[in-house]
């Protein structure tokens, strides 16, 4: 029986695709986009206060500038480091009065692009992963104390248990926080837009 729900992955359309890479500020300091996988909101209003890479904070006065790594067709809908979903404005607008509270939407800018982008910061990470029936590789992190229980290390086959991520569109679980989720309503809202450079995987 399906979950309802749906691991989220990038796909390799035939004609090609773009490769984002740095999201940085407005002097060219790059943002700590690791800081996007602990569920935690941030103030949207300007000046927008975000983490950097190496330390400290900036405050941005516009909308985040995000690299092209490698040219090609451009997508709406792209996993970036630490599988940052970065998206059209156009399928943000579609999918924002969906997601709701699960998400929030910080404008962005990809280079040499024209239109509009946004990156989505999931903030539900509920505890919904049934660990016995998904292939998990696990690790005890360095210096961590003796006895400190495993932690996931990767996650090879995902199982979602429904009626721990009721409620929710899109979240990162708790126990693989770099996975994108999303639900059945989702997937297909976003089939519907036509959104290029996804896949999904049903959990």
């Amino acid at each position: 029986m399906s979950s309802g729900y749906y691991w989220v992955g990038q796909a390799f359309p035939p004609a090609g695709r773009w490769y984002l890479s740095a999201v940085r500020d407005d002097h060219g300091y790059e943002i700590d986009t690791s800081a996007f996988l602990r569920g935690e909101a941030v103030e949207l209003g300007l000046p927008l206060c975000l983490p950097l890479v190496g330390g400290g904070t900036t405050a941005l006065a516009g909308p985040v500038q995000i690299d092209v790594s490698r040219s090609g067709p451009a997508l709406n809908f792209t996993l970036g480091a630490f599988d940052l979903p970065i998206l059209s404005a156009r399928l943000a607008a579609v999918l924002g009065p969906l997601v709701g509270a699960d998400a929030q939407w910080i404008p962005a800018r990809v280079e040499s692009q024209d239109e509009p982008f946004a990156v989505m910061n999931v903030l539900s990470r509920p505890a919904c992963v049934d660990v016995a029936r998904s292939q998990i590789e696990w690790w005890t992190p360095p210096g961590a104390p003796p006895g400190s229980p495993e932690q996931p290390f990767a996650m090879y086959e995902m199982v979602l248990d429904p009626t721990r991520a009721r409620g929710h569109h899109v979240l990162r679980p708790a126990e693989c926080p770099s996975a994108l989720v999303v639900s059945s309503a989702v997937k297909e809202a976003m089939e519907r837009f036509g959104a290029l450079g996804v896949q999904f995987t049903a959990v």
